[in-house]
């Protein structure tokens, strides 16, 4: 019965990701969440891509910082800091906006000495609503660190709910 327990133990952990992964990080943790917001996408684009409305939907957001903007000003390649409070340790993560296409296409890297994520929202028009894909790539890079994948998930959901309930309510008013 105990090996039992342990083989399903050890199926949870190392079975989180599901979905199309795209070799972003191949052999990691690939999440994928989909949501329709009703609102336009224009709307909700700032929520994703500024820094300022970050803290407003995402969980544990203590501060970001910009610590570099490319040359041209744009948002590709710019580099910022955040600190994150998740599981009751807060941690800091040095980032970089890797695609950027206003109201359509917003993707970072995000990583400190344990783990890296991949992060990319993809909004389509859907008539008055906005359909969002969110993609998550997780590497662990210590064993502890896949442990809180299952709690990863569940983290990244809320944050989507989140996102589509602040972009909702605040739409409307």
């Amino acid at each position: 019965m105990g090996r039992v327990l342990v083989m399903i133990f050890f199926l949870i952990i190392f079975s989180v990701g599901y979905g199309d992964s795209s070799n972003k990080l191949e052999g990691d943790t690939f999440l994928e969440f989909e949501v329709l917001v009703d609102a336009p996408r224009d709307f909700i684009f700032p929520y994703i891509a500024s820094y300022e409305k970050n803290k407003n939907w995402i969980d544990g957001l203590q501060y970001e910082k910009v610590i570099d903007v490319p040359k041209d000003g744009g948002m590709l390649g710019t580099k910022f800091i955040q600190k994150i409070t998740a599981y009751g340790i807060s941690s800091e993560y040095k980032g970089v906006v890797t695609a950027y296409k206003e109201n359509e296409l917003f993707s970072i890297e995000l990583w400190n000495e344990n783990i890296m994520f991949y992060i990319e929202y993809i909004l389509e028009d859907r008539g008055s609503e906005t359909y969002i894909r969110n993609r998550i790539w997780i590497s662990n890079k210590k064993f502890s660190s896949k442990l809180l994948n299952v709690f990863n998930r569940r983290k990244f959901k809320n944050q989507i709910e989140n996102l589509k309930a602040l972009s909702e309510k605040e739409y409307k008013t």
